[in-house]
Formats: structure tokens, C-alpha cells, sequence
């Protein structure tokens, strides 16, 4: 009888360990079955963009899984640059588009993105770059407009891109392009954060990533 005991309570051993050997691979197939994720995955995305918008990068880079920095909070170095790069996040506007799916550890929000689009920007002032400086070289006196080898200064036509530039950006709405894209998230330490992709980083940068 006691034998038969013995044995009654190895095969249950044995059939309990299976068991937990099949949840191990199960669970790993379909993310862990003992974290039940919190919070809204929502806020995260919303929180991203509202930051992204008031300028506080380092509260938008903390919603990322997989960058600390987008090298957003970098001013670039030239006038006609920093212009564009103003009007650029100044155009910045966001939706969230219908519900967040949630699948255990995954989620998925689509985002309509509003954005300068910064090709088409260059584009228009390439058009208007020689009705400034025909107005210029009209304007100027001939040594602030040719040097010796009669070949426009280069502070000529630094001007003329500036001026051509200033003259776009004073209507930039014009230039707004609108883009929609699915933004992912993980739940990864008891917290929702999301997964850049192309699409998040071609709007931010005003179609030009």
C-alpha cells in the first residue's frame, strides 16, 4: 500500500511539472500569463506629444522605449536654419485617431500629425530666389553686390536665401502637410512606453527623415 502511495504522488509530480513546463513555453510565446499591464496606453502616446509640443523634450524622450534623445532639443547653427526649424515646431498639431488596441503586452494608437513640410519650404524658395536678388542687385550699389571676378558675394546671396525664406515662412500654413501612422507600445517594467518608426520620425522632421 505504501508503495502504491509513493508512486500515486511521483505521477502527480511528474504531471505537475509538465504542466509548468508548458506554461514556461506558453508563456514565453505569448508574453509573461502573471503581469497584467496598468495604466492607459493613451497617456503615454498623448503625453509624448503634448511634450513634443510645449517643447519639453526630456519628458518626451521618457515615453520612449528605444531612444533617450531624438536630438530635438538641438538648436541648428545657422539664422536660416533656426528660422525653419521654428516655423517647423510651431506647426506641430496632433490627434489621437480612434481607440487604443491593447494585446497583452502590446498596444497600437494611431496618430494624425500635423507638420511643416520642410521640401516643399525649399521648394518655394528656389522659386523666388531670383525675384529677390534681381531686387537687390537693383537696390545695392555694384561693390556690395560682385566681387573682383564679377561673381555674386557671398553675403549677396546669403541674403537673397534669407530674405526668400523670411517671405515664405510668412504665410506657412501654406506648407502644412498632415500624416497619419500607427505608433506601438510595450509594457516593459510596469509602464506603457512607446517604439519610434519612420513614420513618427518623418513627421518630426517635417517629412524629410
Amino acid at each position: 500500500m505504501e508503495g502504491r502511495v509513493k508512486k500515486f504522488w511521483v505521477a502527480v509530480t511528474v504531471l505537475l511539472l509538465a504542466a509548468a513546463l508548458l506554461l514556461c513555453v506558453y508563456a514565453s510565446w505569448r508574453g509573461s500569463l502573471y503581469i497584467k499591464p496598468s495604466g492607459n496606453p493613451q497617456y503615454t502616446v498623448s503625453s509624448f506629444f503634448d511634450s513634443l509640443l510645449a517643447g519639453k523634450y526630456r519628458d518626451a524622450y521618457a515615453c520612449l522605449s528605444d531612444y533617450t534623445t531624438l536630438g530635438l532639443e538641438n538648436e541648428p547653427a545657422s539664422e536660416e536654419a533656426r528660422l525653419i526649424y521654428q516655423a517647423l515646431k510651431d506647426s506641430y498639431r496632433y490627434e489621437l485617431v480612434g481607440k487604443c488596441r491593447e494585446d497583452q503586452l502590446h498596444a497600437v494608437q494611431t496618430v494624425s500629425f500635423r507638420y511643416l513640410n520642410v521640401k516643399r519650404v525649399e521648394s518655394e524658395i528656389s522659386k523666388r530666389v531670383n525675384t529677390v536678388l534681381a531686387f537687390l542687385v537693383a537696390e545695392k550699389p555694384r561693390n556690395e553686390v560682385y566681387d573682383e571676378n564679377d561673381q555674386y558675394l557671398p553675403e549677396l546671396t546669403d541674403e537673397v536665401y534669407l530674405r526668400a525664406l523670411q517671405q515664405v515662412l510668412e504665410s506657412p500654413d501654406f506648407y502644412y502637410s498632415t500624416a497619419e501612422f500607427d505608433v506601438e507600445l510595450s509594457y516593459i517594467n510596469g509602464e506603457w512606453l512607446m517604439q519610434t518608426n519612420q513614420e513618427l520620425f518623418r513627421a518630426i522632421m517635417g517629412g524629410d527623415a
